[in-house]
């Protein structure tokens, strides 16, 4: 059993390196030369221009209907000895050729060797961390911006997908080659998340994939407020996140409840939870409350804050004259995400 084995897989791979124009010549002549000795043997009917390609296809890839077939002996034994034969053996090997290419591509796709360059609008997730990351993927899927777009999962570990349902997959040696980030998308992708296994690796790695993605958004993970700042005082714009374990522990030791507010806050797939929205700049300035009103009588939405002009600065729970002007960013808690497009900024003005 085993050398059947052993043949069938060289018989494969010699298959899968033919190349498809070869194949195709080869089928060429043998169709050209099955009908003329077809026509030879005084097969007319088989023989004409308009049964010839049917009835070859079916008996190649013995279908066998019946409508047609051979009518003297002569006839019979060329479709016995030289039809089917050779028919059946180019049908196998078109479909070994493919079934090998498919195959290849499972397996690059499974190992991370493929290019998603070509990809835009999507999130990149740098680094794995087992069910922390699939935790941070499934979290992602739950909101439907980001669930539209494709996820790439990019590591440095020797594994394959571990999501092959969910993510698109690349894998390399390090985050600081650009080969490996290009090939993720991270030049084109609407976000990049960046969860490396250090703070210096995931500063190296933010330096990185600013230079190859300077105006979208990045986050990273870092463990120290130190790491934070350093990485916030080179790049303004990259968003940072911490590890808040310590301070959840006692910030619901003082208030009790407080944790399970924040979960609900962060959770996408239950209840309200926080969402971020850019005003137009056609938007006429107005104050605070008079939006935050707004927002809750019409949409049932609550604000919490606002960044003035997009920029890193956050005022949460700010004064209601403080004025709110096209450009700014509002924050604000609702069941689903609100449509921009389907807002009515002439509204908020009629809203006293």
């Amino acid at each position: 059993m085993p050398i059947f084995v052993k043949l069938f897989s060289e018989l494969r791979v010699r298959v899968v390196q033919v190349s498809w124009a070869f194949l195709f010549a080869i089928f060429l002549v043998h169709m050209l030369s099955s009908w003329a000795l077809v026509a030879l043997a005084g097969e007319a009917s088989i023989a004409d221009a308009d049964v010839w390609v049917y009835f070859y296809i079916v008996t190649a890839t013995t279908v066998g209907y019946g409508d047609f077939s051979p009518e003297t002996l002569a006839g019979r034994w060329v479709i016995a000895l030289w039809v089917i034969p050779g028919g059946i053996a180019l049908f196998a090997a078109l479909i070994g050729k493919t079934t090998g290419i498919l195959v290849d591509f499972w397996r690059r796709s499974m190992r991370g060797r493929t290019d998603y360059s070509d990809l835009s609008g999507h999130t990149v997730v740098l680094g794995y961390h087992g069910e922390a990351t699939e935790l941070m993927v499934d979290k992602l899927l739950e909101d439907d911006a980001t669930r539209r777009a494709e996820i790439v999962l990019c590591v440095v570990k020797d594994i394959e997908n571990p999501m092959p349902d969910k993510v698109k997959f690349v894998r390399g040696d390090s985050f600081a080659q650009p080969s490996l980030l290009q090939r993720a998308g991270v030049a084109t992708a609407n976000s990049v998340l960046i969860y490396a296994e250090s703070d210096e690796q995931a500063l190296a790695t933010a330096f990185s994939v600013w230079a190859l993605n300077p105006v979208g958004h990045v986050v990273v993970h870092c463990e120290a407020e130190e790491s934070a700042n350093l990485l916030k005082a080179h790049f303004p714009r990259i968003e940072c996140t911490q590890g808040m374990a310590i301070e959840m522990l006692v910030r619901s030791a003082q208030d009790p409840g407080v944790s399970k507010i924040v979960n609900e806050l962060l959770s996408v797939s239950r209840g309200p939870t926080q969402y971020r929205l850019q005003l137009p700049e056609t938007f006429k300035e107005q104050p605070f409350g008079q939006l935050m009103n707004w927002f809750k009588t019409k949409h049932d939405a609550t604000l919490l804050g606002v960044s003035k002009g997009g920029r890193d600065e956050f005022q949460l729970n700010p004064p209601v004259a403080l004025p709110v002007a096209g450009g700014d960013v509002l924050y604000y808690m609702a069941s689903a995400r609100i449509d921009p497009a389907a807002l009515n900024w002439t509204e908020t003005e009629e809203v006293a």
